[in-house]
């Protein structure tokens, strides 16, 4: 009997770099989009449009938001590893 690692064939390792984005930054594995809004809109709350790789989508902006309070949408973010599902976008 031949041990496991006897059976493969090849591996392939590869090394992905990625340019930086205008609207995006990294970090993890997820994608970081920054927005400024007015601070009546933050105390009193409001929608936005917030773009993604897909388009822009709309972000309900709860009444009380803090300023630098962090807002997820979930699998809006970069592809994950060996097919795993998206990342969010935060």
């Amino acid at each position: 009997m031949k041990p496991a690692w006897a059976e493969a064939k090849a591996v392939i390792c590869s090394a992905r770099r990625l340019a930086r984005h205008p609207d995006f930054s990294v970090e993890g594995s997820d994608l970081i989009h920054e927005v400024k809004i007015e601070p009546w809109r933050a105390v009193l709350g409001s929608e936005l449009l917030v773009p993604t790789l897909e388009g822009k989508v709309r972000l309900k902006v709860p009444p009380g938001t803090q300023g630098g309070q962090r807002f997820r949408l979930r699998e809006r973010g970069l592809p994950g590893r060996f097919r795993e599902a998206r990342r969010s976008l935060r």
